[in-house]
């Protein structure tokens, strides 16, 4: 629960394998975008994710590793960035000349079991302010159908988990003197990178 029309570059650069009991291994592979205008390059996105291989049903694998980097590429925030590298290119190019644009996504398993595979994201997302921006996503997978897993179909209905996971979550923020939405008043509120707005509920 503690605390991520262009042309593009992709480089497999290195693999790191892992064997599990089950009889797949996982690679670690690695991957690099340039977003061009004309010959401009106006972000670039350095990616680091697993991927299965040797599950024996190859259909799950596809959709498994599918699931895994669709995950990363589509809400991870990386489109965001190039929104702001264009307009700074075409709007204020002293700005765009002094800072750099680009996103740096790694992937990694954070839980591997019998039916079930979990993968944390962090992204660091820099858009020509003063500091970079960091977020964090995770991904739970079935193992048996490649299909992803919501988080409330891992517990029974009436278990008292989400119960649970609440209250540490809300305790974790109050540690943290994170504030949330209500403490804001009516007029503002409080959103995350993935414009999910925090609330008690």
């Amino acid at each position: 629960m503690k605390k991520i029309a262009a042309l593009i570059l992709a480089c497999l650069v290195w693999v790191n394998v892992v064997a599990f009991a089950q009889g797949y291994t996982l690679t670690n592979q690695t991957q690099t975008e340039e977003i061009k205008e004309g010959d401009v390059v106006l972000a670039t996105w350095q990616a680091s994710f697993p991927q299965v291989e040797g599950l024996g049903d190859e259909a799950v694998q596809e959709l498994i590793n599918k699931a895994i980097t669709d995950r990363m590429e589509a809400e991870g925030g990386f489109q965001i960035v190039i929104g702001y590298a264009r307009d700074d290119y075409q709007e204020d190019q002293e700005r765009f000349q002094a800072n750099g644009y680009g996103q740096e996504a790694q992937a990694q398993v954070t839980f591997q079991g019998e039916k079930l595979l979990c993968v944390g994201y962090q992204f660091i997302a820099y858009t020509g302010g003063p500091h970079p921006w960091s977020s964090s996503l995770s991904l739970l997978v079935s193992l048996e159908t490649g299909e992803p897993v919501p988080f409330p179909a891992l517990f029974r209905q009436n278990s008292g988990v989400r119960d649970l996971v609440t209250q540490e979550v809300l305790r974790q923020l109050e540690e943290r003197e994170f504030p949330l939405e209500g403490e804001y008043g009516e007029a503002v509120s409080l959103w995350s990178w993935d414009r999910a707005l925090l609330t008690r509920e």
